[in-house]
């Protein structure tokens, strides 16, 4: 996707900018940005060596979720409760040295203060600046300590002012990454204190979803 970026950018053709892509292809980049835009994100801290993990996750307090800054489908991302767990499960982001697509990895792990609810994602397209919804997903997940995806539907079963919530953190968050052109896939969880950004992919969305929202619509 950076790349793309790039070389669209050099060409003159249309295309997100280079540095919003960038930063919305890491994950700890990007929770940094939506820091900064004032928009409600979990405590996180960042760490590129396992001996740095217990003082960050003393900081912020268990239950972190422990994920690699850089890997996508979920791969490495751990619920962590102890000292044990987050140090095999920040040990495992910082074995491998590349990605699934053969590209070089970045060596640091992204912990983040645990979040809880109902968990949808927000499927939309960028263009011009302007993001237009196309379709909210409901997701199961499997149990912890992984959260994988084991089902979608669409649309989500949402409350009208909980889907206007979901919809405006998951619109706020694309504008506050920099994000102006392309399709995006908000991951959001529905907390007690309101919606949280999970993830914000500057891509169309994996598990099937893209096929279920063309079909559906």
């Amino acid at each position: 996707l950076a790349t793309a970026a790039l070389v669209a950018h050099a060409l003159g053709l249309p295309g997100g900018p280079p540095a919003a892509l960038a930063t919305a292809t890491r994950k700890d980049l990007a929770r940094r940005a939506l820091g900064e835009a004032g928009l409600p994100n979990p405590r996180f801290a960042v760490v590129g060596g396992v001996e740095e993990a217990p003082k960050a996750a003393a900081a912020l307090g268990y239950p972190l979720v422990v994920k690699p800054v850089d890997l996508n489908s979920g791969t490495g991302v751990r619920r962590v409760d102890d000292e044990a767990s987050l140090l095999a499960a920040v040990a495992a982001v910082l074995a491998g040295d590349t990605n699934t697509r053969g590209q070089a990895r970045v060596p640091a792990a992204l912990l983040e203060e645990l979040m809880c609810g109902p968990e949808v994602s927000v499927e939309a397209v960028v263009h011009r600046g302007r993001a237009t919804v196309v379709a909210v997903t409901d997701k199961s997940v499997a149990a912890p300590p992984a959260f994988v995806e084991t089902g979608h539907m669409v649309p989500a079963s949402l409350a009208p002012a909980e889907r206007d919530a979901v919809e405006g953190l998951a619109v706020a968050a694309l504008a506050a990454l920099g994000l102006t052109h392309g399709v995006a896939h908000v991951e959001v969880m529905l907390t007690a204190a309101g919606p949280r950004v999970v993830e914000a992919n500057p891509r169309q969305a994996g598990g099937y979803i893209f096929d279920l929202v063309h079909l559906v619509t």
